[in-house]
């Protein structure tokens, strides 16, 4: 497969969290004169990518080898001592079959490349170098200042890798940053008469990152204008619905609480507050109690003794005795009187002159059966009558 087909063994996001803690290996040295040197390097297992290995391993190691003296075969023996795992086992086959003699400084250098090959294929910076040249873009999230820094790094990671394309030189490296910012921003720079080959790296960044903070800005300012037009939009076609309400208690509240409450007052209207009575249709309704006067047959006696009243001793159902007649009947087996002949009203008119009282039918049926013309007429109406009574006096 060519390389042209190959993906780049690196990524624009390092493969690894700098932030973390390190493991680390110490390497020593002994003197002659009896001194002892010692220095941490970190320690690569092929779990952070190559560019760890290549940055932050080799790196390091090649400092504090220079630190510590180490030369020949102590230069293989230590950096075998900084990998692990797959990079420790990519390393043997590497140093395999040389001689203690073979094992020189200069041979060293060539060893390292050997390692890096094996983990990312040949030509390598050919790969690399053609990603970022033609596909390596500044995320929308990365000012440009932190760009040309990981543009630096990628860029000497590239020239790291072996291959059969030239290392990036001070202007491929202009040039491939320039590549690596927006369209807009790169005719922005082209209009201001600027020139990439008398400008450096850090100027372009920096003419860059004006743009940049120009964008944000505006942007900023666009979405609080934004923002403020769309509030007072709302408030304008919602008329007074914003406007602050008090409550019973005096407490402030918004109409918008008032909305989500709909519902839950809704439901505490149709259900009991309290043993005297309930709400139902927005009026509140009291149950009458056994003192009050009856709420069906006026004042003449208390609703404790109302025959009509489910809740009291007295209460007579009606009972449907016959075709002709409706009559309600007591525990004694009286039936057949009205309320006015078993309890006398007070009052001196007793006759049937009082058409608001629903025993006027009742009276009337029984003292004058002659009279009337049709006894099913009259007590439909004595039933529809006497049942419109309790409903408008009283709602349980």
């Amino acid at each position: 497969m060519s390389w042209r087909d190959t993906e780049p063994a690196v990524t624009y996001e390092k493969a690894w969290d700098a932030t973390e803690e390190v493991r680390q290996v110490k390497l020593t040295q002994e003197y002659v004169d009896g001194s002892h040197k010692e220095i941490k390097v970190p320690i690569d297992d092929g779990s952070k990518g190559v560019e760890y290995l290549i940055v932050v391993v080799v790196s390091e190691f090649d400092d504090a080898a220079a630190d510590l003296d180490y030369e020949d075969e102590e230069l293989f023996v230590n950096f075998g001592r900084v990998l692990k795992g797959n990079t420790q086992f990519l390393w043997q086959n590497v140093i395999d079959g040389l001689t203690a003699a073979q094992k020189t400084t200069a041979r060293f250098a060539r060893a390292k490349k050997e390692l890096i090959e094996l983990i990312v294929g040949k030509n390598q910076r050919n790969v690399v170098s053609s990603w970022l040249e033609h596909k390596c873009t500044k995320p929308s999230g990365v000012g440009p200042l932190a760009h040309l820094a990981r543009m630096q790094e990628l860029i000497r990671l590239t020239n790291a890798f072996e291959g059969t394309v030239a290392k990036i030189d001070a202007n491929g490296a202009k040039e491939i940053l320039f590549a690596s910012y927006p369209r807009k921003w790169r005719s922005e720079y082209l209009k201001s008469s600027r020139e990439l080959e008398d400008d450096s790296m850090l100027g372009i960044a920096q003419y860059m990152n004006r743009l940049w903070n120009m964008e944000e800005l505006s942007g900023r300012g666009r979405s609080s204008h934004n923002k403020k037009n769309r509030y007072y939009s709302r408030r304008d076609s919602s008329s007074d619905s914003d406007v602050d309400d008090i409550d019973d208690d005096g407490d402030k509240r918004s109409r918008n609480n008032k909305k989500d409450n709909k519902s839950t007052n809704r439901n505490k209207k149709r259900s009991r507050d309290s043993d005297d009575g309930y709400q139902s249709n927005n009026k509140r309704f009291r149950r009458p109690q056994g003192s009050d006067d009856c709420p069906i047959h006026g004042g003449g006696h208390k609703w404790e003794d109302c025959y009509d009243n489910p809740y009291g001793p007295n209460y007579k159902p009606r009972r449907r005795r016959n075709n002709n007649t409706n009559e309600r009947r007591d525990n004694n087996g009286n039936g057949g009187q009205g309320y006015e002949q078993r309890h006398p009203r007070n009052n001196t008119n007793n006759n049937t002159n009082d058409k608001n009282n629903h025993h006027y039918y009742n009276d009337e049926v029984s003292n004058n059966q002659s009279e009337t013309p049709n006894q099913n007429e009259v007590r439909d109406k004595n039933d529809q009558h006497h049942f419109d009574l309790i409903g408008n006096a009283l709602t349980y």
